[in-house]
């Protein structure tokens, strides 16, 4: 009797563990990738303009000084139209305004009170920088800054050289860029200064004078500025948005439909215990 009840389970056990082992067996279903966040891009043709970027400005051109040097002189008297150069360091806060640090040179032909010599001399300060249309090819822009003016007067002749030195309370550029790439403008310029000259120093003797009146003076500009901006970022004007798909038919994935899995077999009951002491008992 014994034998033929662990025949009986030893059969149970054969039909339910194929089945058992073919669901184990059978590998989960591999969900889809995730599509990567991919960032919107501007349509073709808009114009980037630099936010949060290091702008190197250059510039170069044409220079005429006017005014007052010291009581007895006039600025042309000693001084005429020459050449000017120069350059500054711009912090591009956004696309419609930056903080810069300036400095430049000058090289003047002499005046009729000089026989000879050279006069040559520089300023430098700080300045505020505004683009009116940073968005377009097309860029009007205004400066406006402050610093400090040097000009050396070195006639020829026994050694009587002079530095006249003061203020520069104003100084105002306005020009056009011309936008030949994102990171990349130049056009013309024009400006003008407003100098108070307050003091004379005679290099030779070491004295450092006091002009007392007649010491206010002006430099005219015209040439031409580019500008080179590095790092930050270059954004649109407006915000660029992420396009909604457009109607149409499902894409391939979503019109297949995943098969369906088959129901689990249901394993065959035990015999009843009656039907087993039947087969064991003998005829």
């Amino acid at each position: 009797m014994r034998h033929n009840i662990a025949i009986g389970l030893t059969a149970v056990v054969c039909l339910v563990t194929p089945e058992a082992f073919a669901q184990q067996a059978a590998p989960a279903p591999i969900p889809p990738p995730e599509e990567a966040d991919v960032e919107p891009l501007a349509p073709p043709g808009t114009i980037l303009a630099p936010k949060n970027a290091l702008e190197l400005q250059f510039e170069a051109g044409y220079t005429q000084p006017f005014g007052g040097l010291t009581g007895t002189t006039a600025m042309s008297d000693v001084a005429q139209a020459g050449f000017t150069g120069g350059g500054a360091l711009v912090y591009r806060i956004s696309p419609l305004f930056g903080l810069s640090g300036y400095g430049g040179f000058h090289h003047l032909t002499t005046g009729d009170d000089l026989d000879g010599g050279m006069v040559f001399g520089g300023a430098g300060g700080v300045a505020a920088n505004f683009h009116l249309r940073p968005y377009n090819l097309v860029d009007p822009y205004f400066i406006a800054g402050a610093g400090y003016r040097l000009l050396f007067v070195s006639p020829d002749g026994p050694a009587d050289n002079h530095m006249y030195h003061g203020f520069q309370p104003l100084k105002a550029n306005f020009g056009v860029d011309f936008r030949t790439s994102e990171s990349f403008a130049i056009g013309p310029m024009i400006g003008a200064d407003l100098n108070v000259l307050l003091w004379d120093f005679n290099m030779g003797t070491g004295v450092n004078e006091l002009i007392q009146r007649d010491r206010i003076s002006t430099f005219l500009f015209a040439g031409v500025s580019g500008k080179f901006d590095v790092l930050g970022e270059r954004v649109p004007q407006h915000e660029v948005k992420e396009p909604l798909p457009a109607a149409g038919p499902l894409p391939e994935r979503a019109r297949r439909r995943p098969a369906p899995q088959p129901a689990p077999a249901t394993p065959p009951a035990p015999p009843p215990a009656g039907a087993t002491r039947d087969m064991t008992t003998p005829p």
